[in-house]
């Protein structure tokens, strides 16, 4: 062996050669570089040593990044002084040479240095390789750069996961994104929020075949390009840039800047974080992968313009350092500043340098949505019962439940995903989505250590800052907060999932099923990290003092009417589930229940669960048409040529007033499941408004994945507080067993909304 080599180098390569020129690295300074040449017992040996099917194929991905991470380590005093690469023709390294390499060889080789790379991943070489080892006719030409991702694909069995649900073509032959619908403000003229396809789309497909659908028949108003490879971004730039400058109208200009991706960006995710907090989309693979594609494409272009990167800390830095800077009129959207954690370093900004100043702020902007609901806690005394502090935490706690879990989910996926530097989450992402499912390993971070603060040692110190007095916290010796009190059942604190670095899907279901099961401010305060207030008389304490917030900010006013906050309805992009309070003169409801269907007639049944406090009383369907001594009427099955359609019509004035809840259902019957079911939609609407009055909630049931194995849909609640008279309607979505005539599942899950 020649001593000038280094040791680790001069071992792979003779260990992956097969038999021909070995390039060494240089040697000592006083030492001449040579070439080793074959030994005369491997001279005639010219097969390739490597097999593709040899390689694993939860291994390919990440050979390249471990073997360069190994050269680096062995011998980056030799890489330094240079390889002497240049002393050979490039055609006889490529054309000679490398033709006799396998895959894994040419990976091994590339890590050597920037030369041999951009020897080793030229195109023609893989796609030589690839055209060996796998049968695929490309649609379109694939590019230079291409080839070696197209390889790393197929050999990892991944080319269905990047494909045009249309066209069928993949990332290294089109550009690959997914389809976007959003909504514009009708006030402010700006974007509110941006909803994305679950399905990839390619740009030929949106703009020469004009789909406007996707698989689940949801519209699409643009296209949006995704991250796949560096080579598949530079190529998508472009279009990535006009589409983000069509999502900011306000700006009334054709010009990109990069700016705006930190006005868009946001949105998307929150949006996102909104309808998966409200349920109305899934934790589905397809949804988790959606959104780490997501992820993925912002932080590339933070990667391609870092004047973002600076600008979002020092938003973030501004946000924490003084109250002007929280405001509604410096800040208008809450929800813009913590995705902008996604793309700061960990070590310049994390949530545990704005969690304390963020939840003051968002209490303070939730109390006018908690008066909504429930005008009479707009009036916060100094003292109150224990009877209205209870009602004063539960309510609260039900009123503002949509944004206590986008604030988890945010503080859960900064934990598990927002870890170390921008480049270490790409390539994070990057390994996730090259590894095959059914073997990824991919785990969480620990959950960080429980602050000791409380959010009132955070009103202090803004106190301090603005000279502002504080009401006073609760007599300690106030009742302690128990498993049994009004703030909610603590079934334990949130546990902790794994302990490394990309959430698997397994991890982000079982964390989203927690989030959407938290019923208790205990374990909210747990959960992102604070300690929180020690007993019910302290946290009515806390909630009195941010009306008072509310009303110092001007965010509502004394004898404010709350009934008319947002009366135009909200973004139909919400609709499901979404909470709101009805008009007080409301006095019919009709749920319509329209669906298609193939071949044999199938049925999605429609039935209303009617509930006293938590007791059932009636259940309506196709079998029962009357309830409530006809208050409620079924219009039994109504069909058409591959068409069906359900009513049921509540007439509110005629149910007794025991009546608190009214849950309507629709079910797959007989042997059929939801996944039978063609483009189902359902509407719930006021009987007596005009017929192009928005529905009280109208949404595709195809929204979210359809399961094949669940059978039923718990749509919506229609309930009153026990002896209220003003309703309210609550969108829910969830999946569940059971149908008509089989309501045991139905029954078990309708109870645990009550």
């Amino acid at each position: 062996m020649n001593p000038s080599i280094n040791k680790n180098t001069a071992q792979t390569l003779d260990n992956n050669d097969d038999g021909w020129i070995t390039v060494a690295t240089a040697g000592t300074p006083n030492k001449p570089n040579k070439f080793v040449t074959p030994s005369p017992k491997r001279k005639n040996e010219r097969k390739n040593i490597v097999e593709t099917a040899s390689l694993p194929r939860n291994h390919f991905s990440l050979l390249e990044h471990e073997t360069r991470s190994s050269f680096s380590s062995s011998s980056s005093k030799s890489t330094q002084e240079g390889l002497l690469l240049d002393l050979i023709p490039t055609d006889v390294m490529s054309r000679g040479i490398l033709s006799f390499l396998g895959p894994q060889e040419l990976l091994s080789l590339g890590a050597c240095s920037k030369q041999t790379k951009s020897l080793c991943d030229q195109g023609f070489l893989w796609k030589t390789r690839f055209q060996q080892d796998f049968c695929w006719n490309s649609r379109s030409a694939v590019s230079e750069e291409g080839w070696k991702f197209a390889y790393q694909i197929f050999q990892g069995g991944l080319q269905n996961s990047m494909r045009c649900f249309h066209n069928r073509s993949t990332c290294v032959e089109d550009v690959l994104g997914v389809g976007l619908d959003f909504t514009v403000n009708p006030k402010k003229k700006t974007v509110d929020y941006i909803s994305l396809s679950q399905d990839l789309l390619s740009q030929t497909a949106f703009d020469r075949d004009h789909i406007r659908n996707d698989a689940f028949e949801n519209k699409l108003k643009l296209f949006l390009p995704l991250y796949f490879t560096r080579e598949h971004f530079q190529r998508a730039l472009p279009r990535i840039q006009r589409t983000i400058v069509k999502l900011c109208p306000e700006k009334k200009t054709t010009k990109f800047s990069p700016y705006m991706i930190l006005d868009v960006f946001p949105k998307i995710v929150n949006t996102f974080v909104v309808l998966l907090s409200d349920q109305g989309v899934s934790a589905s693979q397809k949804s988790f992968d959606g959104l780490i594609r997501i992820h993925r494409l912002f932080l590339a272009l933070a990667q391609q313009y870092p004047v973002i990167q600076k600008q979002a800390a020092q938003r973030l830095e501004a946000f924490v350092n003084n109250e002007k800077n929280r405001l509604k009129y410096n800040c208008p959207s809450l929800g813009s500043i913590l995705p902008l954690l996604m793309i700061v370093d960990e070590s310049v900004f994390s949530w545990a340098n704005i969690r304390g100043k963020y939840l003051l702020e968002m209490f303070d902007r939730c109390v006018i949505w908690v008066c909504k609901e429930y005008p009479h806690l707009a009036k916060a005394p100094k003292t109150e019962t224990t009877e209205q502090e209870d009602d004063r935490i539960t309510c609260t706690r039900e009123a503002v439940y949509v944004s206590l879990r986008l604030t988890m989910f945010h503080v859960f996926f900064n934990k598990v995903c927002c870890k170390g530097t921008v480049l270490d989450r790409a390539l994070s992402c990057d390994a996730f989505f090259m590894e095959p499912k059914k073997s990824a390993k991919q785990t969480v971070y620990k959950q960080e250590e429980i602050s000791s603060n409380t959010l009132f040692d955070y009103i202090l110190e803004e106190a301090a800052q603005n000279s502002t007095p504080t009401q006073s916290t609760a007599d300690e010796s106030s009742s302690q907060l128990s498993s049994e009190d009004s703030m909610g059942e603590d079934h334990g604190m949130v546990k902790s999932v794994l302990k490394h670095s990309v959430v698997s899907f397994a991890d982000f279901r079982d964390q989203v099923n927690t989030i959407l099961t938290m019923n208790s401010w205990k374990r909210f305060f747990h959960f992102v990290g604070l300690k929180g207030p020690q007993s019910k008389s302290e946290m009515a304490s806390l909630l009195r003092m941010h009306v008072h917030n509310s009303l110092r900010k001007k965010y509502h006013k004394k004898g404010m009417d709350f009934s008319r906050v947002h009366a135009s309805g909200t973004s139909s992009i919400l609709a499901k589930g979404q909470k709101y309070s009805v008009a007080a003169d409301l006095k019919r409801v009709v749920f319509t229940d329209v669906w298609k269907f193939k071949g044999g007639s199938k049925y999605l049944d429609a039935t209303c669960l009617v509930y006293e406090g938590k007791k059932r009383v009636d259940t309506i369907d196709y079998s029962n048409i009357l309830g409530c001594d006809g208050a409620i009427v079924h219009s039994g099955d109504q069909m058409e040529a591959q068409q069906g359609t359900h009513t049921i019509t509540i007439d509110l004035e005629k149910l007794p007033s025991s009546v608190t809840t009214c849950i309507f259902v629709i079910s797959a019957w007989a042997d059929a499941t939801l996944a039978d079911i063609v483009s189902p939609s359902i509407a719930f609407r006021d009987d007596d408004a005009p017929q192009d009055a928005a529905p009280l909630c109208k949404y595709n049931l195809d929204n979210h994945d359809k399961i094949s194995h669940l059978t039923s849909v718990i749509m919506c609640k229609l309930y009153r507080l026990p002896g209220g008279k003003k309703w309210h309607v609550l969108a829910i979505g969830d999946s569940h067993r059971g149908s008509a005539g089989k309501y045991g599942p139905i029954y078990k899950a309708a109870a645990e909304l009550l």
